[in-house]
């Protein structure tokens, strides 16, 4: 007889030791390694935003990643953006910082296929009405390398 009371409670431990041995070895998602692939380009900044000389102006985008293998792929976006400065990696709003110059809002809008979609706002939210340019960098971490596009709104 065993001593266990519920012996549902045993059969998810079993399962729960099972799935734990599963997820120890390395992932892939259809043949991908889900520690694959980053999307990054060469240039010191992929989008240029320039925003007029009023409080509260906004522009907005849609950046596209589409996946090299034309397949569906997990994909991390990773932004970066600078004010009034080219060389974004060097010179990089610390997304902490709390600029009170220019704001960025990123939120992923979810995947179709083989493209995953974020919505950008750039926010000028400067009170001196200063015009001024937000230079956007991206990495993409995922399953695979792919082509990125940007679609103002």
């Amino acid at each position: 007889m065993s001593r266990v009371e519920k012996p549902e409670l045993l059969r998810e431990l079993v399962r729960l030791k099972s799935d734990l041995a599963a997820l120890s070895g390395k992932q892939f998602v259809g043949g991908d390694s889900l520690t694959g692939a980053l999307t990054i380009s060469p240039d010191s900044s992929d989008l240029t935003v320039s925003l007029p000389a009023l409080a509260g102006s906004q522009k907005r985008y849609i950046m596209s990643f589409t996946a090299t293998a034309g397949s569906v792929a997990l994909a991390s976006l990773f932004p970066f953006y600078s004010i009034d400065n080219s060389n974004v990696l060097g010179f990089a709003v610390p997304p902490w910082s709390g600029s009170p110059m220019v704001g960025l809002v990123v939120q992923r809008l979810g995947t179709s296929g083989a493209v995953t979609s974020w919505w950008l706002q750039f926010l000028n939210a400067d009170g001196t009405n200063t015009a001024h340019t937000a230079y956007f960098k991206y990495v993409i971490s995922g399953t695979d390398s792919g082509s990125v596009s940007f679609t103002l709104q």
